[in-house]
């Protein structure tokens, strides 16, 4: 059977590691970098986001989280805080679009994720969060993951070495493993933040000699104790 006879087929490529070359796949942005692949969400999604909440023209965001927002709970919710159906449509349209950003920016995912818990009953306080990742989101449009080349006997400290930023603010451990192949768990959990439920919302990184072959979503876990909470 001929493919190009029944289908429509786009080339493009041969592309070589280090190139510099980018390209598009699944919608994503991938970049073939002398240090790795940067992995980044498409670059019209932020610029969809930000005209859509209204908010091109504000001072953009240091972090993204908005520190008042709670995961949705009926019993918290105020009379009248609801949005009217049509800025509930806005809310839905811009959550949609940043569910799409958060799978290639570990950055914003917990937002996200608090944000996503008002999809069926969008709120003014959530509608102002969303605003607010949106501001964040448009001061750093070309952040991702990078997938970093990797060899043998590394650790991810020794690229933190290389972060002036790092060095200046934070201890960078000295002892090493010495393996052929190191591998580097990170993680870390909110502690049952949520008043509502008392559950916590856990998270992890996973990296292979220095590279994160992947990253895990923020997750709830199952009810805790309200006095001595555990991950």
């Amino acid at each position: 059977m001929n493919v190009c006879s029944n289908l429509k087929l786009k080339g493009d490529g041969a592309h070589q590691p280090c190139s510099g070359d980018q390209v598009l796949y699944l919608k994503k942005r991938i970049t073939l970098t002398s240090d790795g692949i940067l992995v980044q969400p498409n670059a019209s999604y932020v610029p969809k986001l930000v005209s859509l909440m209204h908010v091109s023209n504000r001072r953009k965001k240091g972090l993204p989280y908005h520190a008042t927002l709670e995961n949705y709970a009926p019993e918290l919710i105020a009379d009248g805080e609801l949005l009217n159906v049509e800025d509930a449509k806005t809310f839905r349209s811009g959550l949609g679009l940043a569910l799409y950003i958060a799978g290639d920016r570990p950055d914003v995912q917990f937002p996200v994720k608090i944000l996503a818990s008002y999809m069926s009953q969008p709120t003014s306080k959530a509608m102002s969060a969303l605003k607010h990742l949106a501001c964040y989101l448009d001061g750093t449009p070309d952040v991702g993951v990078l997938l970093r080349n990797a060899t043998e006997h590394q650790s991810l400290f020794d690229h933190w070495e290389d972060d002036m930023e790092i060095c200046d603010n934070g201890v960078i451990p000295n002892e090493r493993a010495g393996a052929r192949m190191v591998l580097e768990v990170f993680s870390d959990s909110s502690w049952a933040d949520c008043k509502s439920t008392r559950k916590s919302t856990s998270s992890s990184l996973i990296f292979l000699n220095g590279a994160a072959p992947r990253h895990r979503l923020p997750f709830p876990v199952a009810k805790q104790s309200c006095t001595q909470p555990t991950a």
